[in-house]
């Protein structure tokens, strides 16, 4: 019950933050995964200095090496497709193990609506979490803070910095929603309810979005996307060489893109 004062609060209370009464934003509609099952394995074989990252049922796989002789692995899923004993099973049929030792780490998809409000500035997942792929919330950390510092730093004497501020990091947030949303729209599996479901979510990204330009004018021109504008900005951390090598990962041939492009003029 006691009072603090300062000029201003790092609120990096976690996923509830205890400072902030900003609104949350979120991306469930888009970015469906919810929840992941960890578990260690022993490496057995030799030592990745990657990590790997393997479609599941209803989400994805990723294995992270150690040099202690272990492997972190987390299944990443959607409690709307699979329940988590489901999930548990289907992880020991294909890695053929008997998971002992396990946990399950819940968590939602969003941003919130203004992360620098008053004098408290949001900061990790108090602030917002997109998606465990790409693992993005270090870099965003890192971005974020540096930004806020120098504001604090050099003073908002027209006032209107703050305001900037809140925009400029929605753009950022959404622009990670959109760039991994990418994986999982084009992904080739369409085996499953959730994969199915996935392919058609490309409806999702908004004709405004600097990610729906770059996959348009990618579909139609492949490589020369390195001359958008909407590649070289902040508010977009991948560049070119992050999208390029997606969309061709995932897009690779002529008949792909053809393909493609008349998915999105279809759904969006």
């Amino acid at each position: 019950n006691e009072k603090y004062v300062s000029d201003y609060f790092i609120d990096c209370s976690g996923f509830k933050p205890l400072l902030s009464k900003s609104k949350f934003y979120s991306y469930e509609d888009v970015l469906v995964n919810d929840r992941a099952l960890f578990f260690r394995t022993k490496t057995t074989d030799t030592l990745k200095p990657y990590t790997q990252a393997t479609t599941m049922n209803c989400g994805w796989l990723w294995r992270i090496d150690h040099s202690t002789g272990f492997s972190g692995n987390g299944y990443v899923y959607s409690s709307k497709y699979i329940t988590d004993e489901e999930a548990k099973k289907e992880v020991e049929q294909k890695l053929k193990i008997k998971l002992e030792d396990s946990r399950i780490i819940p968590f939602k998809t969003g941003r919130l609506e203004k992360h620098w409000v008053g004098n408290v500035i949001t900061v990790g997942n108090s602030d917002g979490f997109v998606e465990p792929l790409e693992a993005t919330s270090l870099m965003t950390i890192l971005q974020l803070s540096k930004d806020f510092s120098q504001i604090i730093k050099y003073g908002d004497n027209k006032g209107d910095l703050i305001n900037r501020y809140n925009d400029f990091t929605n753009i950022y947030y959404d622009n990670i929603r959109d760039f991994i949303l990418l994986h999982f729209c084009f992904n080739k599996r369409k085996d499953t309810k959730y994969w199915s479901d996935y392919r058609k979510r490309v409806n999702k990204l908004n004709r405004d979005s600097q990610t729906y330009e770059i996959l348009d004018h990618y579909l139609n021109n492949d490589v020369h996307i390195k001359y958008l504008s909407q590649i070289n900005e902040l508010s977009n951390p991948f560049g070119y060489e992050g999208y390029f090598s997606i969309l061709r990962g995932l897009i690779p041939t002529d008949d792909d893109r053809k393909e493609l492009l008349t998915i999105l003029n279809d759904n969006i």
